[in-house]
């Protein structure tokens, strides 16, 4: 199963994962979570309430960085060859390529440049 999301999107559903093991206010998580579309969001809660800490994972050498299975194939070409958010079929985390994300430094110093 694929959600579609941008890099900008994943940063946050990653951000938030960090965030999840501190004390969050409210308002907190919901400066995030205003960021996310609702089916995203809605799979992260459930993710988190089945105990599946973290509730995103990346993929490394082949496998979910979060149950360290190794994924089938055609599912691995997908998921680094596309951006978006996969479901581990092993463990049913988010599951999405760093690699894809791009360098988010240096977007960052593009959005404060000004534009011509």
């Amino acid at each position: 199963m694929k959600f579609e999301a941008t890099a900008d999107q994943i940063r946050t559903l990653v951000r938030l994962a960090e965030l999840s093991g501190e004390h969050v206010s409210s308002r907190g998580r919901g400066a995030l979570t205003r960021r996310l579309p609702q089916p995203v969001l809605d799979r992260y809660d459930a993710l988190l309430e089945a105990h599946r800490n973290p509730p995103i994972a990346t993929i490394e050498r082949g496998t979910c960085s979060g149950c360290h299975v190794r994924l089938p194939t055609m599912v691995e070409y997908k998921i680094l060859h596309t951006l978006g958010l996969y479901t581990c079929p092993h463990c049913k985390r988010m599951v999405y390529a760093r690699e894809l994300l791009g360098a988010p430094a240096a977007q960052d110093a593009e959005r404060g440049a000004p534009r011509s």
